[in-house]
């Protein structure tokens, strides 16, 4: 993971790991993932229907996604 990226998506079909890398990547996830999601090996779980918009207001706000 390069230091370069705020948040790396992992994994694909029904679910994915959304990791933050960064202090950017964790604070924008403090803020915009509701609290009680559910985390795995430090990364929040989402289902495959909601990955792109999340991904896109990530980008939207000026984080690095890979």
């Amino acid at each position: 993971m390069a230091a370069s990226v705020d948040l790396f998506v992992e994994g694909g079909g029904s679910v994915y790991l959304l990791r933050p890398v960064s202090a950017a990547g964790s604070v924008w996830i403090a803020t915009h993932i509701p609290f009680d999601a559910q985390w795995f090996g430090g990364a929040v779980v989402v289902e495959h229907r909601y990955i792109r918009d999340i991904v896109a207001g990530a980008l939207s706000d000026g984080l690095r996604v890979r």
